[in-house]
């Protein structure tokens, strides 16, 4: 799993350094939790099975609980792997990390 700084600025990592802590589904069901468009991460889950034929990016607002909306955009790459891109909708990231926490099962 790889991330960059700015999904560092967006989402904190709860007792981790990387996400490499966390799953995919994980992760997925997290960035659920937090949304008003439980559909969106339907789509993405779907996307993100091994062996899927439809390889069309998957993209839609993703409207936080708190207020904020975010561009979301799932694609497969040419390797095959899945990357997951957030887009804040009015403003740029913030400088500090966001209440939103993504945690891993026990």
């Amino acid at each position: 799993v790889l991330t960059n700084t700015a999904f560092s600025q967006l989402w904190t990592l709860e007792g981790e350094d990387s996400l490499a802590a966390v799953t995919l589904s994980e992760a997925l069901e997290n960035w659920r939790e937090v949304s008003e468009d439980s559909d969106l991460w339907t789509r993405i889950a779907t996307l993100a099975r091994p062996g899927q034929s439809d390889r069309n990016p998957v993209r839609g607002p993703m409207r936080m609980t708190d207020g904020e909306t975010l561009r979301v955009e799932a694609r497969r790459t040419s390797t095959g792997a899945l990357m997951i891109s957030f887009t804040p909708e009015d403003a740029p990231l913030a400088k500090s990390p966001r209440a939103q926490v993504l945690r891993a099962s026990a």
